[in-house]
């Protein structure tokens, strides 16, 4: 098992945090283990959609996967994967925590994976030394794209 978690602190309200996150398309700018995302679903509390995923650097090979987003109102997002090639081998189950802080909105981002031998030995390793600094990268990038100056026309 994997479990990487990372936090951040957003100079945003906790709702425009949210938002930005379950826009999934919009959100795919700042996360590249997503990137591109396809056949979006989405409802005010949920959103599906289908990609293949990067992770470690390494493009997962097969159909695409497909995820679903969870919004519990003001305090979380969980996301499943609803469609996963790799079933058999792999487990996931992903969060976003916000918690309204002096200053913004703190986020703590999860990541759980579990595989199977043998996939086990081949992936682990590798995310074990890649997956913390993406996951913090890709909160960074958050960070800047919510906290960035709005642009005049």
């Amino acid at each position: 098992m994997i479990e990487v978690q990372r936090r951040v602190v957003i100079a945003r309200p906790v709702d425009e945090v949210i938002e930005f996150v379950m826009d999934i398309e919009r959100y795919q700018q700042v996360d590249t283990k997503i990137k591109p995302v396809e056949q979006v679903t989405r409802t005010p509390t949920r959103t599906e959609f289908h990609f293949h995923p990067k992770l470690g650097g390494i493009r997962m090979p097969g159909p695409t996967t497909g995820s679903s987003m969870q919004l519990t109102p003001g305090a979380r997002i969980d996301v499943t994967l609803s469609h996963n090639p790799l079933r058999r081998l792999s487990g996931f189950h992903a969060s976003f925590e916000v918690t309204a802080v002096d200053g913004g909105t703190e986020v703590l981002r999860t990541l759980v994976f579990t595989f199977r031998p043998p996939l086990s030995w081949i992936v682990e390793p590798i995310l074990r030394r890649r997956l913390p600094a993406e996951v913090g990268d890709e909160l960074q990038q958050a960070k800047r794209y919510l906290e960035k100056p709005p642009t005049s026309d």
